[in-house]
């Protein structure tokens, strides 16, 4: 039986899963703010995530509202706030300017400007002013027009926002800015600025203020991934990893690579000017580029697969999704699963298990931890338990504490890991998929390996014995559905080794021990 037939599984369930990742289901983010829109409105509540109400207009509005106040010396500024007051005896007019002594004229009017800054009236709710200071129904024809004159009443339809043109139809084109939640630096879109930070905070490349070496939380040497600055330097005897933390003494490991990283922060060689270094560190004369399944990141060959629209970031699958605040192992929109409880942060990435009959029916969602492991936050849906939380990739096929490595579609993924009371040691049998269900989860350092059962070419009419035809007893046979399967807890290697009583393999790259035979 062919060892590399062993997968891996994090935690027993009691039902096949199926893990899978949620990939480009966030570029379809419901509440985000629509720049282009006209959604009329009355107050800020009729308006959508980070808008606001113009009530100069009736329409909603991004809450990045750029000041229009050039040119004038008076009035609004078209964002809640005023472009300046005129001094006594002087008026304010509709064009921002002010003005000598005024006699107010309001014969034949019952609403609109008085000629002196001041007002006619005010028309009932539903009607709106015409030019000549008549309340009329309530632009009657702008119907789908959201800028320009109201063909029927002259009344405004509404106004563009700056850098764009309204047509001869009433439509806004052009690019509307796009500083969502950036506070400074250029607009993306419309090449306008975004604001300025106070003295001392430079402004980072996504567009915010920020004061002192702010991205080296929890990194302690190294550059600064947003300013640049140093986070610190590490000891004599010590070097900085790719994270940012310093590690001790580290053998340098070149074994079968003829350049590329040596596992210490130095090189394992360079190749010819005509050459180039491939992911297992053999220089080779010709790159192909590979971006398949891949939307932005590295093509392998020193080109780009993509670059992600404006807002947007590559995570760790190499799609394009807009950044969220879920941290590691908090639950996230996954399909159908805990909708609602946002997106997974920059650099996490959101699995989940889609409700299914062969889990388990649920009314609540405490029904679902009988089935499901309750840190994987487990949520009936449609009287089926699903569940999702948020995944950080594996370091050096390692996880922090709380977490279990396990590959999902090829990439280590640190999956919630629920310690079991009495944890399996090297060798010991784990409970993978139905496999040794019974047996428990391994120690969080180790990893539970595995083999399906298969009725096929592993049967066994007559119970565990009839495995060892087929299996080592040191790999804790059983009979399941009549098929054999195996499953052991497995730590990583060291330094290409095992210890006494078991031997390496390769599994997707990582070498594991596996107990020898």
């Amino acid at each position: 039986m062919g060892i590399t037939r062993f997968a891996t599984r994090s935690r027993p369930v009691r039902a096949t899963l199926g893990l899978a990742l949620c990939l480009g289901a966030v570029l379809a983010c419901p509440g985000c703010v629509d720049y282009q829109g006209t959604v009329p409105c009355e107050s800020d509540s009729d308006c959508g995530r980070a808008q606001v109400c113009d009530l100069t207009q009736g329409i909603c509005r991004p809450m990045s509202c750029i000041q229009a106040c050039q040119d004038r010396e008076c009035g609004p500024d078209g964002c809640g706030g005023s472009c300046g007051a005129c001094a006594a005896g002087e008026t304010c007019s509709q064009g921002g300017q002010c003005l000598g002594a005024c006699s107010p004229d309001c014969s034949a009017r019952e609403c609109g400007p008085d000629g002196c800054g001041g007002s006619c009236g005010t028309c009932p709710a539903g009607e709106a002013c015409t030019p000549v200071g008549v309340c009329g129904g309530d632009y009657p024809c702008c119907e789908t027009r959201e800028c320009g004159p109201d063909p029927c009443m002259g009344v405004s339809c509404g106004a563009c926002l700056p850098g764009e043109t309204c047509t001869p139809a009433g439509m806004c084109e052009g690019e509307a800015p796009c500083c969502g939640n950036r506070e400074c630096g250029p607009d993306p879109c419309a090449g306008v600025s975004c604001g300025e930070c106070m003295a001392g905070m430079p402004c980072t490349p996504s567009g915010i203020c920020m004061g002192d070496a702010p991205c080296c939380e929890n990194r302690e040497c190294g550059p600064d991934p947003c300013l640049g600055l140093s986070c610190g330097t590490c000891g004599m005897d010590e070097w900085c990893d790719a994270n940012g933390r310093c590690q001790g003494v580290c053998t340098p490991d070149c074994t079968g690579r003829q350049c590329g990283d040596d596992g210490c922060g130095g090189s394992c060689g360079t190749c010819a000017y005509d050459e180039w270094c491939n992911d297992l560190g053999i220089c080779v004369w010709e790159c192909q580029p590979d971006c398949t399944g891949k939307e932005c990141g590295p093509d392998g060959c020193g080109g780009s697969c993509g670059t992600c629209a404006p807002m947007q970031v590559c995570d760790a699958t190499a799609r394009c999704v807009l950044p969220g605040n879920q941290q590691a192992g908090e639950p996230c929109d996954f399909d159908t699963v805990n909708v609602g409880a946002g997106e997974c942060m920059t650099g996490l990435v959101c699995l989940g298990v889609l409700p299914d009959p062969t889990i388990g029916a649920c009314t609540t969602d405490g029904d679902c931890v009988s089935f499901l492991d309750p840190l994987w936050n487990p949520d009936c849906v449609g009287g089926y338990c699903g569940a999702s939380f948020c995944s950080p990739e594996c370091e050096n096929g390692a996880c922090d504490p709380g977490f279990q490595p396990q590959y999902i579609s090829g990439l280590c993924m640190c999956i919630p890991y629920w310690q079991d009371p009495d944890p399996g040691l090297p060798g010991d049998p784990c409970a993978w998929d139905q496999v040794n269900s019974e047996a428990g989860n391994c120690e969080a350092s180790l990893l539970c390996l595995g083999i399906p059962p298969d009725p096929l070419e592993t049967p066994c009419p007559a119970g565990d014995g009839d495995c060892l035809a087929f299996y080592a007893a040191a790999w804790n046979p059983d009979c399941v559905d009549g098929g054999c399967g195996v499953s052991f807890c497995s730590e990583s290697c060291t330094n290409g080794g095992c210890i006494t009583g078991f031997e390496p393999i390769d599994i997707s790259g990582d070498c594991y021990c596996v107990p020898l035979p």
